[in-house]
């Protein structure tokens, strides 16, 4: 059984929500990340733009499961 879950999204992607969502199904506790801000002294975000995430993610896709299973948009 997975054991733990990290849930991560910007601003508004809905991963609190997602992960509030998860705790009631799962016999999970919920850590949420904006509870947690106080325990790091440096935060890193990184900022790529869309059209080169999306290459780099089905780059990464083709070389783990080959053309079959990619989904392109």
């Amino acid at each position: 059984m997975i054991k733990r879950i990290h849930i991560f999204g910007a601003s508004g992607s809905g991963a609190s929500t997602l992960g509030r969502e998860l705790s009631e199904l799962l016999p999970h506790t919920l850590h949420d990340g904006d509870d947690l801000k106080s325990l790091f002294e440096v935060v890193i975000f990184l900022y790529v733009p869309q059209d080169s995430r999306v290459n780099r993610l089905q780059e990464r896709a083709l070389f783990r499961y080959g053309d079959d299973r990619l989904i392109y948009y």
